[in-house]
Order: structure tokens, then sequence, then C-alpha cells
């Protein structure tokens, strides 16, 4: 172990510690669960390493010492190694107090591959100032990694099985429209819900392993079909709804785009639609404009609020525990939905150093 490895003043010693401190770290060393080492970073090699490391990589002493500034190129894995470079110039760089991470695999004794997790300091700086060695912890994560993937391909399979149901179920639905002519309006607006739900539950599945989800995600994806025939503009800010809501929100911003279709902003290129989520304290407000033209009629208004769509929009905002209005204005229909405090309905964990504003061209 290196002489000027020692404790920092600021490290409590047990009594009789402080008379050899070198035996006291090498104690605390050997019963670390944790490779830990100082590296050099000129030579490239390790210059004191603890027993952890030979019992992880199955690597005998005499081994790494054989690999000399070659070990992590010969044990690093090659997807890694290429990223090395970089976490190098990272650690040259870092002030006294700074530390860095890396996450990387390593090749054992029998050939396997584990995962491992570095955390690292500046241990002592060259004559220019720059980090030449750091010290640093290394923690096996193999099992984490392993465990990422199984949620990964779980998800990849569900996904897979929801998308089969949802096109079945389309499919069934188109067919008995086909036979009923005389009721083809309604099984077409059923068609649109059910892709709607089949949209939200997309952005759900593929966040499976987070409890969030963007509600800006699934704005873009409900509206998407309509941008190339009208202009909208979505201004959001960085919105996390929970991933169990995320189905009903869709499938109201569907309900609402298909009145736009039908009666409002997006029946024509003259419309538009103007749409903005923002944060409200420890709330969030969905804010939706449609830009009508010609005017929208009075009465074809009053028709509509009473629609199974609205009247759709209405209850599964209420389940949500938010509010849901609706006003006709001169250039437009004006449409409010608030989520308050007992939202954890719809989860209101707000990004707010994120903000994306999107206009279609």
């Amino acid at each position: 172990m290196p002489d000027t490895l020692h404790a920092t003043p600021a490290v409590v010693v047990p009594p009789g510690a402080e008379q050899d401190p070198e035996h006291f770290l090498e104690r605390i060393a050997t019963v670390a669960p944790a490779i830990l080492y100082v590296f050099d970073l000129e030579t490239m090699e390790n210059v004191w390493v603890n027993r952890s490391l030979f019992a992880y990589l199955g690597h005998s002493e005499a081994d790494i010492r054989a690999m000399g500034d070659g070990i992590m190129s010969d044990l690093m894995h090659p997807d890694d190694y290429a990223r090395f470079p970089a976490h190098i110039d990272v650690l040259k760089a870092l002030n006294t107090d700074g530390t860095a991470k890396f996450e990387y695999r390593m090749r054992t004794k029998d050939g396997r591959w584990v995962w491992l997790h570095s955390h690292e300091a500046p241990y002592q700086r060259a004559e220019d100032g720059t980090v030449r060695r750091i010290v640093g912890s290394a923690h096996d994560i193999t099992a984490i990694k392993e465990a990422s993937e199984r949620v990964e391909l779980v998800s990849s399979e569900l996904l897979h099985r929801v998308r089969n149901i949802f096109t079945v179920v389309g499919a069934m639905v188109s067919m008995a429209g086909r036979s009923a002519p005389e009721a083809r309006a309604a099984f077409d607006d059923l068609r649109g819900r059910i892709g709607a739900l089949s949209q939200a539950h997309d952005v759900a599945l593929q966040t499976i392993d987070t409890s969030r989800i963007s509600a800006g995600d699934i704005i873009e994806r409900t509206l998407a079909p309509y941008r190339q025939t009208s202009p909208i503009k979505v201004r959001a800010e960085g919105v996390d709804v929970l991933t169990q809501t995320a189905a009903s929100l869709g499938l109201v911003l569907h309900e609402l785009a298909t009145n736009a279709v039908k009666y409002g902003g997006l029946r024509n290129g003259d419309g538009g639609l103007d749409l903005s989520v923002t944060r409200d304290g420890d709330a969030f407000e969905i804010d939706w404009r449609e830009r009508i033209a010609p005017p929208l009629d009075a009465s074809v208004f009053a028709a509509s609020k009473d629609g199974f769509g609205t009247k759709m929009i209405r209850q599964a905002v209420r389940q949500l525990g938010g509010t849901f209005e609706r006003h006709l204005e001169a250039d437009g229909l004006h449409v409010t939905i608030r989520f308050g405090e007992t939202a954890a309905a719809l989860g209101a964990a707000i990004r707010s150093s994120t903000r994306c504003d999107r206009l279609n061209p």
C-alpha cells in the first residue's frame, strides 16, 4: 500500500489506530465488500488494489501484475473500453472535491462478463495540476443489470402482446362495421378510441420500469395523425403522469381531437390548435384552444356538449380527480382541464428543468 495513502483529518479513527494508520487502513481494505484501488492515469495501471479484485474476477495477483498497463484493454469489454478514454479525460479534469462514476464490464478468469460500477476521486496530481492518480471503489452490479435486462424483455413481450390484442379488437370492430353500414360512423368512432388506448398503452409499457411517464409523449402520440392536415402547436413543461393514468389521459385527448375534427379547429386547414401543459403549484393544467374558421355555430356547440364523446371526457377527468371546463369564445373553443393535489391520480411530478416547444410547420 502506498505510504501516501492515509486517513484525512476529517476521519475519526478508533483509539490506537493513529499509531499504525497503514495497518488500520489495510484491515479496512481487506474486509471491504468492494474492489478498492489506486489507479495511475499516466501508466494506466493499478498501483494498489485490495484482494476483492481477485475474488470478483478470479485472476491471481500474478495474473494482474503480468497484465501491467494492459489490464483494462485485456479485461474490459470492447464496447466499454471504447468509452474509457473519455472517462480518463473526465478524471484528469476533476477538482479537489470532484468525483466521477463509470459502469463497465470486466472479463473473469472463466470467461464470464461481470458489471462493475466505479466511483472515483483525485488522489495525486501531476506538476501541471492535472490528476495523476485516482482512488476508487468498484461494486459488482451484475445482478442489477441482469434484472434490468429481464424487465426489458418482459416489457417488450408485454408490449407485443397488448399491441396484438388491440389489433385483433380493432379488426373485429372493422369487420362488424362492414356488415352494418348504417352504423358505420359509430364503429369508426369506436375504432378510433381503441387506437387511442393502444397509443397510450404503448407509451406506458415502453416505460414500464418507471412509475411516471411524460405527458408530452402521450400528447404527441395522440395528436400525430392530425398534424399533416392542421397546424398544431404544443407547449409543454416537463410534466409527468403516473403510468396507470396514461390510457385515460390518452383517451381524453383523443376525444377532444375527434370533436375538433368533426366540429372545430381540426376540421379543415384554416383552423388550428394550441395546446399547453403548465405547472400550477402542486397541480398542472391542460389548456386546449382551437382556432375555428369559419366560426362554430352556437347551436352546434350546444349539441356537442351532450355528445357521447364529451360525456366520456367528463367521466374520465372526474375519475382522475380533475375538473373539465369547456367554453365557446369569439375565435374558437377553449377547454381547460385541471388536476389538483388529489391527483396522486395524475402524479404531479414536475421536471421543472425541462421544457419543450413543438410547432407543426
